[in-house]
């Protein structure tokens, strides 16, 4: 996990100094919550926000916040399913995947072979077969039918309901 963890902060660092992401208005717009009082007016914002490379462009006062709040729940509520859905399409592939190693080492003490080297022998056969097909390896471990949906509500003010509303997948259609 700690060797993910630094792949991944070191693409990120990568995609956020990149010339493409630097000129885009969400590397150069900052989101400012709690001002003081003293401090909510624009004039007063641009000179201590002034201190910037590039200074400020526009200042933007939101003083009502409820449209904001419901989106950022929104967005919490999906994340929530689609992490849970993926969490549970890995623990689906590494019981499937689990199974399937059982019942080869089962059929292999049957012919008497030597279950670790036909083990890895099938393993680096797998991974070159699976970079030739370009699939994902979740396909060969988890079929489409049998992984994690949820239904979305007939409103968004409606909760999703059983039986009722389109079947999607949480990582979308």
């Amino acid at each position: 996990m700690y060797h993910e963890l630094l792949a991944f902060i070191r693409i990120r660092q990568e995609n956020l100094t990149s010339d493409e992401h630097k000129d885009t208005v969400r590397a150069t717009t900052i989101l400012v919550t709690s001002v003081p009082e003293n401090f909510l007016n624009a004039a007063t914002l641009r000179q201590v926000f002034s201190v910037f490379p590039g200074g400020v462009r526009n200042v933007f006062l939101n003083r009502d916040c409820s449209d904001l709040l419901n989106e950022v729940e929104l967005r919490d509520k999906i994340s929530k399913l689609l992490e849970a859905g993926e969490t549970q399409l890995i623990i689906d592939a590494n019981k499937n995947h689990r199974k399937a190693m059982k019942k080869r080492e089962k059929e292999l003490k049957k012919k008497g072979t030597n279950a670790e080297e036909v083990g890895s022998r099938e393993a680096e056969g797998e991974a070159e077969q699976a970079a030739e097909d370009q699939e994902y390896l979740v396909d060969k471990y988890v079929p489409k039918k049998k992984r994690p949906t949820y239904r979305v509500p007939l409103a968004n003010w409606m909760p999703s309901l059983p039986l009722i509303g389109k079947k999607v997948p949480p990582w979308g259609s």
